[in-house]
């Protein structure tokens, strides 16, 4: 998400959103073994995925061959759909386009709507001649970055208030009373992980915590809700 508000600072406002279409369900085994064989040597393992791809499914008690597609939610579905979409990233960085994706949900940011009209009929053609895979026009569009949506997140364009003003994390409002004053983080960047440790290191060497520490062995009840409530707030 950061990458593509970056992409968005830098003029990139419009969102080419290329949904492939039952994704899990109609990929090629033959393309993905031939992309997984270039990464693994060892026959054995290769076979072993070849057998879990063809591994069947079962419908009302029988059981039917899988001849495309690869179990959706199953433990080696996300490795296997990089491993085949590494392809689409490698085009991509070879073209020059500025992009974000995750798993089958990817977005590609440009300058113009005639630019996005253009990245979304050569994608299209890439996906559908060289992994075989199929885009759906439906749901595939170009639009504004504040009309997008990339893994359900939607970007307004507005400034988040936290990136104008620093929030007190967790801060003594006074020796005397060692009450700590807890600020509103609506989101937690990256980049502000180091102040929240900061906050949550000078909490512990508060006069109220450290001796209960260090005379019990534990953090009072109270004291503790506080380190809770920071870390998940």
């Amino acid at each position: 998400m950061q990458q593509v508000k970056r992409y968005i600072k830098q003029g990139l406002h419009q969102v080419v959103d290329v949904d492939l279409s039952q994704f899990f369900d109609t990929v090629s085994h033959d393309v993905l073994m031939s992309r997984v064989s270039r990464k693994i040597n060892d026959k054995r393992l290769l076979k072993l995925i070849g057998r879990y791809l063809r591994t069947g499914v079962m419908i009302d008690g029988q059981c039917y061959p899988t001849r495309v597609g690869m179990p959706q939610g199953g433990p080696l579905s996300p490795l296997m759909s990089n491993v085949l979409l590494d392809d689409l990233d490698k085009e991509l960085e070879y073209r020059g386009h500025c992009f974000a994706r995750y798993c089958d949900d990817f977005v590609i940011l440009v300058g113009s709507q005639r630019s996005g009209e253009r990245v979304m009929d050569s994608i299209t053609r890439y996906l559908e001649r060289r992994l075989k895979l199929t885009v759906n026009p439906t749901k595939s569009k170009v639009v504004k970055a504040t009309k997008a949506e990339f893994l359900s997140f939607t970007f307004t364009g507005k400034k988040n208030p936290v990136d104008r003003e620093e929030p007190a994390l967790l801060q003594a409002a006074s020796p005397l009373t060692h009450q700590p004053q807890l600020g509103c983080i609506n989101e937690l960047p990256f980049a502000k992980a180091y102040r929240i440790y900061q906050g949550l290191d000078g909490l512990l060497q508060n006069n109220r915590i450290l001796p209960s520490y260090i005379a019990t062995g534990s953090i009072d009840t109270s004291a503790y809700s506080l380190l809770f409530y920071q870390a998940v707030a």
